[in-house]
């Protein structure tokens, strides 16, 4: 009975003290630090030489990716809060329109400009942590290729949008390599990232174009002819705001917010599993 009491406190208390192991099949015996920081370091070196080989392409791969992810999640939001998802629009100059009807305005609008940032920093954290590469990698690339099949007329939002979900999809089925895995998702994320940050300024922005209104009269005061209200505006108008700048500072604390719980994952991380 004593044996047997000792047996069960000692499978209590074994895996306690049994130090916590990571995969070795994405893992060596290396300094933890030293290869995060590689995983780091090749991510922001792809992209640093696609700037200085290939700048324009490398600027609209980035601005196609963020403006599909904009869009996108408008869409997402919107039908997740009861609405009707109409028609995504991606246009040739970098810019893009949701069409949603019914749907919770607020948070509708809120979701393009947050939910980029939110998906960049998991995808981060995830390939920092080289965990779910493959099914991230498969989880970004779909709606990419959705939405560059829906604009097939656009022979540069289409080029871009496939070019990144191919390479999305070729490295989760059949690269053996783990580092060009994680290398791939970082690389995702920090271009979601990049692009947020190139995009801030249209937090200051109050009305925006909108093409199919351009013979219209405008869009409430302050407007010009064919203008309608950004998605801060379109906040500010559900609370009943005179000016956007209350929201803008909303936003951007969510988006701190975000990047620092980021930041605190792979703290937390390397805290647990360093040799």
């Amino acid at each position: 009975m004593q044996a047997s009491n000792n047996l069960l406190e000692y499978q209590a208390t074994g895996p306690r003290l049994r130090p916590r192991r990571l995969d070795p099949a994405k893992w060596n015996r290396w300094p933890l630090e030293l290869q995060i920081g590689s995983s780091l370091a090749l991510a922001m070196a792809v992209i640093a030489l696609a700037y200085l080989v290939f700048p324009n392409p490398a600027e609209w791969g980035k601005r196609y990716l963020l403006v599909s992810s904009h869009e996108g999640f408008h869409g997402i939001v919107g039908f997740l809060t009861g609405g009707t998802l109409h028609n995504i629009d991606l246009r040739a100059d970098g810019s893009g329109l949701a069409i949603v009807s019914g749907h919770h305005l607020a948070a509708t609008a809120a979701a393009g400009a947050l939910f980029p940032v939110l998906l960049g920093a998991i995808l981060v954290v995830l390939g920092v942590t080289r965990m779910w590469m493959p099914f991230m990698l498969m989880f970004v690339s779909l709606p990419l290729f959705w939405l560059g099949y829906e604009h097939r007329h656009i022979i540069e939002v289409q080029t871009a949008l496939w070019a990144w979900g191919g390479i999305a999809i070729l490295t989760a089925w059949f690269c053996p390599y783990h580092t060009v895995r994680r290398g791939m998702v970082i690389l995702i994320g920090a271009a979601l990232l990049i692009g947020s940050y190139d995009a801030l300024p249209y937090l200051w922005v109050e009305w925006v174009d909108g093409p199919m209104l351009a013979q219209g009269p405008p869009i409430g005061p302050g407007a010009s002819i064919g203008q309608i209200p950004s998605d801060l505006r379109i906040i500010a108008d559900e609370f009943n705001q005179s000016g956007i700048d209350d929201v803008r500072a909303l936003m951007l604390s969510t988006m701190v917010v975000i990047l620092f719980l980021a930041a605190c994952s792979i703290a937390r991380f390397i805290f647990i599993y360093r040799r």
